[in-house]
């Protein structure tokens, strides 16, 4: 039986080749897939098909139906074809036999397996058609120089392109948001590089960001218009709130420090910190949906100094910060223990090494103030140890008096620029930023003499 496809004759090269369109249904029918498992590497004249990929690459064309868009297929015939033009510029039908058919795929064998796999879920795609470039066989070496060449200068693009340039993920678009509407962002996130460059004046990569509302909106899944807005809303009113106890992004807003001085010295922009804020988010915001606010506020008691030891081992190596899998965990599991958050079995074994530390700073502080008559040991875990948290608590204490004169100094800073400032708009937004550290000022300082107030009442009690 002899079939056609619509095609044009073209050369490149110095070899002569077809541009054919084909019907998604005859894909399956006119290429077939050898195992080349089967084949010594060199004796192969294509890679192996992964056949993990075939499904997520189906999925993507019926996701999709409206708007999915490949590539062309490359192939070698074997087979005795016939051009028919139509024309002088080159168009026409390439005819061929097709029990005789027998093409080597070049490239596209899982874009060819995935159509197969597509189809089999919904035919009706079997009408729409693809783009498949036909060359003549010459040989084994021909083909793998072929497929050398199709693939050799092949260079994935930058995540940060994808996210901003991917109009189907929610979590891209909802980060973009991010970047514009949360001030702490504006103008300091890079939406080029993966990773900031030595002098970059930027703090942050939109492909952190966009991992960090990846784990911030993990439980939030839905399409609709309504629900992306509602994502939007959750994820700027977030780490808008963030973005307040966090008084260094604050300088290099106010361009008190530039964000090289930042990066040099401090963890609190890394990939692996925002990743443990967003996670750590979505938790808070669940088992306190009306009053995470306030559980933030003790972001504040955390340093975040490259030269903090408690960092070593949880993600930082050798003066180094790492984000792997392990580092995130414990990231996340240190800052949770900060908020007095329950850890995960894993989370406490991320952190196992502070922990036995912690106990031992304990029992020596204890016998310094004399704390410890009648204590009975301590327990593996530190979550319900009572002079950790006694210590914890002192501590919190400590560094929320000292934040609380930090924010009220910056407060008196705006004030007076309040005063200077000809410009009705510029002076309206220093005096909002002004009273808004005054505010914070006040809730630390109030979180401080509650502290106090508890501490003596149980010392009383």
């Amino acid at each position: 039986m002899k079939v056609k496809f619509p095609a044009m004759e073209a050369t490149i090269g110095q070899r002569t080749y077809y541009a054919c369109v084909m019907k998604l249904t005859a894909i399956p029918k006119m290429f077939t897939f050898r195992d080349w498992i089967e084949f010594t590497p060199e004796d192969r004249e294509q890679r192996v098909l992964n056949k993990k990929r075939i499904p997520d690459i189906a999925r993507y064309i019926l996701d999709n139906e409206d708007g999915y868009l490949f590539s062309s297929i490359t192939a070698s015939y074997k087979c005795n074809v016939r051009f028919e033009a139509v024309n002088s510029d080159g168009l026409g039908f390439l005819e061929m036999d097709f029990e005789q058919a027998e093409f080597v795929i070049n490239d596209g064998q899982h874009r060819c397996a995935a159509i197969a796999h597509a189809l089999k879920e919904n035919p009706a795609l079997g009408e729409e058609s693809i783009s498949v470039l036909l060359f003549p066989y010459e040989s084994k070496e021909r083909v793998q120089q072929m497929f050398s060449d199709l693939n050799r200068y092949v260079v994935k693009t930058a995540k940060s392109l994808d996210i901003l340039f991917d109009q189907r993920d929610a979590h891209a678009k909802v980060t973009l948001q991010v970047c514009e509407s949360v001030p702490a962002f504006q103008g300091l996130v890079d939406k080029d590089n993966v990773s900031l460059p030595a002098r970059s004046e930027k703090m942050f990569t939109l492909s952190a960001l966009y991992d960090a509302n990846q784990e911030l909106l993990a439980d939030k899944k839905n399409g609709e218009d309504a629900f992306f807005n509602e994502l939007v809303t959750t994820a700027v009113d977030y780490w808008t709130i963030v973005s307040r106890f966090m008084p260094d992004w604050l300088r290099v807003k106010n361009r008190e420090i530039r964000p090289i001085e930042l990066r040099q010295e401090n963890i609190s922009t890394h990939s692996v910190v925002l990743r443990a804020l967003g996670g750590m988010g979505a938790e808070v915001m669940k088992q306190f949906p009306s009053d995470w606010k306030n559980r933030l506020a003790d972001l504040t008691t955390v340093n975040w100094s490259k030269k903090n030891r408690d960092w070593e081992n949880v993600c930082m190596v050798a003066n180094s910060v790492v984000s792997n899998r392990q580092a995130r965990l414990a990231t996340k599991a240190y800052l949770k223990r900060k908020l007095a958050l329950p850890l995960t079995e894993a989370e406490e074994k991320s952190i196992a090494h502070l922990t036995a530390r912690d106990n031992v700073e304990t029992l020596s502080l204890d016998r310094v103030l004399g704390t410890n008559d009648h204590r009975p040991e301590p327990s593996p875990s530190l979550a319900n140890d009572s002079s950790y948290l006694g210590y914890q608590q002192r501590r919190q204490t400590r560094q929320r008096e000292k934040n609380s004169v930090y924010y009220m100094k910056e407060a008196k800073k705006l004030a007076k620029l309040v005063a200077k400032e000809e410009n009705k708009e510029k002076k309206a937004e220093l005096r909002l930023e002004a009273k808004r550290l005054y505010d914070l000022a006040k809730t630390l300082k109030e979180q401080e003499n509650k502290a106090r107030d508890e501490a003596l009442a149980s010392i009383l009690g």
